[in-house]
C-alpha cells in the first residue's frame, strides 16, 4: 500500500465521519420541520351537534404526544350557569377560556377522549371543539365529554383560536369563528 492510497483512505474516512456527525446533528431539526409542515388542519362538517376540526398527518413519521388548546373570545356575560352537569367556569367562578386544553374525539384502549394522542403517518383525527344546541354552546375540558365541562356559553358567534402542540414539532395555530346558531365554523 502506497502513501497516496493511505492518504486517500484517511481523507475518505474523515469526510465520512464529518458527514455522519453533520447528519446526526441536523436530522432532528429536519424531522421537526418536516412534521410541522405535514401536519395540516382540515375542515369537517358538523357531526350531530358537535363542531369539529380534523388534523391529518400527511408525513411518514409519527407525531408524538399531540395536545390541543382552545382560546375563545368571550365575556362573563356569555357564561351560563350549569344545569345538569358540572363546569369549571361559571358566572360565580369566572375565568376566560385562554389556551385551555381540549380532549380528542378518539378512543384508545385505556380511555375515551384522551387529552393527548400520537398521530400516525397518514392518520386523520378529529377534535370536537364544542357542542351546540338550542340554548347553549358547551365547551369540553381535557377530561372528556362525559366528565366536568370547561364552560357553558350563550349561543352566538365566537372568535376562536386552536393551538396544537406536540413533543416533536413547533406549535401550530388556526383561527376561526364558531357560529353556534348554524353549528358551523368559518376560518379567518
Amino acid at each position: 500500500m502506497t502513501i497516496a492510497n493511505l492518504i486517500t483512505i484517511l481523507i475518505a474516512a474523515s469526510v465520512t465521519f464529518l458527514f455522519n456527525i453533520i447528519l446526526y446533528l441536523f436530522t432532528p431539526f429536519i424531522e421537526r420541520k418536516y412534521k410541522f409542515y405535514k401536519l395540516q388542519f382540515q375542515f369537517e362538517e358538523s357531526h350531530g351537534n358537535y363542531i369539529r376540526i380534523s388534523l391529518k398527518n400527511f408525513g411518514f413519521w409519527t407525531v408524538h404526544r399531540v395536545k390541543a388548546y382552545i382560546t375563545i373570545d368571550h365575556s362573563i356575560d356569555d357564561v351560563i350557569p350549569p344545569e345538569d352537569s358540572d363546569s369549571f367556569i361559571t358566572p360565580s367562578n369566572y375565568k376566560s377560556i385562554k389556551e385551555s386544553q381540549l380532549c380528542w374525539a378518539y378512543r384508545t384502549s385505556e380511555q375515551t377522549n384522551p387529552p393527548e394522542i400520537d398521530i400516525f403517518s397518514h392518520e386523520k383525527v378529529d377534535i370536537n371543539l364544542c357542542k351546540c344546541n338550542e340554548e347553549k354552546l358547551v365547551v369540553p375540558s381535557e377530561e372528556g365529554w362525559n366528565k366536568t365541562k370547561r364552560a357553558f356559553l350563550k349561543n352566538k358567534n365566537y372568535c376562536c383560536n386552536l393551538k396544537i402542540v406536540s413533543e416533536d414539532t413547533e406549535s401550530k395555530n388556526i383561527s376561526f369563528i364558531v357560529d353556534s346558531y348554524n353549528k358551523t365554523l368559518v376560518f379567518v
